[in-house]
């Protein structure tokens, strides 16, 4: 849900009804504070109303919406630890939503619970950096096994076997890289072959299997590295000169992946149409 702001008048206009003398600070009997209380409600009522309707979440609930806000509103001030508390809990909350969505990983809030009560109340004191290479690369395996059970990662892997058993592999017009990159010599180049880290002008289109355009450089060279591009892109660029022209047959797994991009569904094989023009020009 998008935050609510006070605007920088309202704030100013809050402190100037304010008396403090130290740690006491109380709010001066005012009927036009009344008036603030209830202009100030019913603009943040209305604001998160047409929120959530223009969401058209159907498992909003209101009254359980308003029970967590009367909630903490009405909590005491000593109770600030309680506070951060429930203010972690709803961060935890969404960064678990947010990796099922975006990893497809299944976390258990409980579990996690369990594991930080644990640590949190110890006696011992470990530095949570070292940590975070085991979790990445956990996280990294469980979101490649979880992505590969998509439908679309199923039937893309069978396309591409598919394709490559019907019109690559036995094509005489059709060679191997060392890497599993399929492709086809239109015109070979001149003069060496390009090195990863060169900046190379390059002429582009992008296609899905069904020949279906998904990208190009519209006849256009645009300055491109075997280092920014790809891993079967990359390995072929070593492979090409000046001049060359070759159409790539480039596997899932050595394009996108199981993550995808864009209109790039998940281990989806791509044929890409490449002209290498030459190296880039030094611009001065």
């Amino acid at each position: 849900m998008k935050k609510l702001f006070l605007t920088a008048a309202i704030v100013m206009g809050l402190g100037s009804l304010a008396s403090c003398n130290g740690n006491n600070c109380k709010v001066e009997e005012d009927p036009q504070v009344d008036t603030l209380n209830v202009l100030l409600g019913e603009m943040y009522g209305y604001g998160v109303a047409g929120e959530m309707k223009s969401m058209n979440d159907s498992t909003f609930d209101k009254r359980e919406f308003l029970a967590g806000l009367q909630m903490v509103l009405k909590m005491d001030e000593s109770k600030s630890s309680y506070m951060q508390g429930v203010q972690m809990g709803s961060q935890v909350k969404g960064m678990l939503s947010q990796i099922k969505e975006r990893e497809q990983v299944e976390l258990s809030a409980s579990k996690w619970f369990n594991a930080f009560k644990k640590a949190f109340m110890s006696d011992s004191a470990k530095n949570p950096s070292t940590y975070q290479m085991e979790v990445m690369r956990l996280m990294r395996e469980l979101s490649q096994k979880s992505k590969a059970k998509d439908p679309r990662a199923i039937a893309n892997k069978k396309n591409e076997e598919r394709f490559t058993a019907d019109s690559l592999a036995n094509n005489p017009e059709v060679k191997k890289s060392e890497g599993g990159v399929y492709y086809k010599v239109i015109k070979e180049g001149n003069g060496k072959t390009f090195a990863k880290t060169d900046r190379i002008m390059v002429k582009y289109a992008g296609r899905h299997l069904d020949g279906k355009e998904f990208d190009s450089s519209k006849d256009k060279a645009v300055p491109m590295s075997a280092m920014g591009v790809i891993k079967g892109m990359g390995e072929m660029f070593q492979l090409m000169s000046p001049g060359a022209v070759y159409v790539l047959y480039i596997p899932g797994e050595l394009a996108y992946g199981l993550d995808g991009s864009g209109p790039i569904e998940p281990n989806e094989m791509l044929i890409f149409d490449v002209e290498t023009i030459g190296l880039e020009e030094n611009k001065k």
